[in-house]
């Protein structure tokens, strides 16, 4: 068997159908790269999403530096009641919970 690559193109895929850029959905997208991610000095990855995301609220569920963060996008008002944004990490869905 021989090794071989692929370069796959970035997609985005939501309950509605499929886009090639975020531009082209409706609904809102938001994207944080790596390197803002790596450079940001802060304690854990919601730390730093918090304030490049619009809408995004990060809070700790308690002191603990090790605690786990509770995330939530545009409030409580919500038409499906799920304010649990969802991530994708290379290409796949992670919980919120991080």
């Amino acid at each position: 068997m021989a090794v071989d690559s692929e370069v796959l193109e970035a997609a985005i895929v939501v309950g509605y159908g499929s886009a090639k850029k975020i531009s082209a959905i409706t609904g809102s997208a938001a994207t944080v790269g790596a390197k803002l991610l790596q450079n940001a000095p802060v304690a854990s990855v919601g730390d730093a999403l918090q304030g490049q995301v619009a809408g995004l609220q990060v809070w700790s569920n308690s002191g603990e530096p090790s605690a786990t963060i509770s995330m939530r996008i545009r409030g409580v008002n919500s038409i499906s009641a799920d304010t649990e944004p969802l991530f994708i990490l290379d290409g796949s869905p992670v919980p919120a919970s991080i």
